[in-house]
């Protein structure tokens, strides 16, 4: 396993590459439906929209918990079905 400053540098590119997709996404692209499975069958797929807020807010999360900000256990992602602290703080540790 590489070392952490590996782990965030390899993070870092990842997340740059899906920025660099976003960004190139027109209106209409950004309502299109994902391929992600609801939970619930009575509920729509995620939009794409959707799926970038997603990003967000896990990735928000994820320099929270880098810069120590939060030692509590945040809110639990329904949609996931974990917790994200416990995934995000073995990352990062």
């Amino acid at each position: 396993m590489g070392s952490y400053e590996d782990t965030i540098s390899v993070l870092e590119a990842e997340l740059a590459v899906v920025g660099r997709v976003f960004a190139g996404l027109s209106d209409d692209e950004w309502r299109l439906p994902t391929k992600l499975v609801p939970v619930d069958p009575d509920l729509p797929h995620w939009t794409v929209f959707e799926l970038a807020g997603h990003f967000d807010i896990a990735i928000g999360l994820t320099r929270m918990l880098i810069a120590g900000a939060g030692a509590s256990q945040p809110a639990r992602d329904r949609t996931a079905g974990v917790f994200l602290s416990s995934v995000l703080r073995a990352g990062v540790q």
